[in-house]
Order: structure tokens, then sequence, then C-alpha cells
């Protein structure tokens, strides 16, 4: 049962960081373009 739960748990947070961090990266990739 806890197992389930922190399987649906990482299924929620998981997009969530990818979100998070995509804009993130870019901005880093961004960063590395204009030095």
């Amino acid at each position: 049962m806890a197992s389930h739960s922190v399987a649906h748990l990482l299924a929620f947070i998981l997009p969530v960081l990818f979100l998070f961090l995509l804009p993130f990266s870019q901005l880093s990739h961004a960063q590395l373009l204009f030095q």
C-alpha cells in the first residue's frame, strides 16, 4: 500500500520537476551562448 502511494507520488512529482527544470536548463544554455 505504501509503495503504491509512493509510485503515484513519483508519477505526479516527476513531470512537475521536468517542467520546473526545463526552463532552467534552457536559461543555462542561453548563458553559455552569451558568454
